[in-house]
């Protein structure tokens, strides 16, 4: 919130950047109508304000398609992630293009749709290698959760392509290591490799705890019962 009332008269882009997130963490927090209605403003703002309004109009959206999905609202995110993506094709926008095929293809995979989530996640990661973005590691990390279950040998090799990426790009103390940890130790337990299972477990706890130090954190609990169970 400070950050955004100290960019609004400095930096109009940076001022939307962190309006936008605070309307995505509103949604995060289940504060929805709010949320919505912030992104909504901030998508009038972008119009009179920057000289970018396509992209501030998807980037908003994405993050309400974003929190649609988390709700199981597939369709709804469906919807609007395809609309935004035909926008974005012809602009210079790819990094943003990249992270809506990415959504897409999670969303088909949670449909069962395993063939034409891999296109359009592969078509995220061609496009965010053409265009050098740091973002790969997330989207190896997804292309990891499809394999799981089909061919657990690729889906180790995407996880540890992510976790390359990953320590390239962020400290090893951060949410996406902490996650992408958990998902190698549930692959390793599917496998029957239950050392491995129990370490990456262990490993993904000590990274929460370490986030949040005086607080339980929701994946704490779940990375328990992992460990119990191995």
């Amino acid at each position: 919130e400070k950050a955004k009332d100290f960019y609004k008269d400095q930096d109009i882009e940076k001022y939307l950047l962190c309006k936008g997130l605070l309307g995505y963490n509103l949604l995060k927090t289940n504060n929805w109508e709010k949320g919505v209605q912030f992104l909504r403003d901030n998508i009038k703002e972008s119009n009179r304000m920057s000289g970018k309004p396509d992209f501030w109009k998807s980037q908003n959206e994405y993050y309400i398609a974003d929190a649609q999905f988390n709700l199981g609202k597939y369709d709804l995110a469906k919807s609007i992630v395809i609309k935004n993506i035909e926008t974005l094709k012809n602009t210079d926008y790819q990094s943003l293009l990249a992270s809506h095929y990415n959504l897409l293809g999670i969303i088909l995979w949670e449909e069962g749709n395993n063939n034409q989530a891999l296109e359009y996640i592969e078509e995220s990661i061609q496009i965010n290698q053409e265009d050098n973005n740091s973002d790969l590691g997330s989207t190896y990390n997804d292309l990891g959760l499809i394999y799981q279950g089909v061919d657990p040998v690729k889906s180790a090799e995407y996880y540890e392509k992510a976790l390359r990426s990953y320590r390239k790009t962020y400290p090893e103390i951060h949410a996406k290591n902490a996650v992408l940890y958990s998902n190698m130790g549930l692959l390793d337990y599917d496998n029957g490799n239950y050392f491995g299972a129990q370490s990456n477990f262990e490993r993904s706890k000590e990274i929460w705890e370490a986030i949040y130090p005086y607080e339980n954190h929701p994946s704490e609990a779940y990375l328990l019962n992992n460990i119990g169970r191995v």
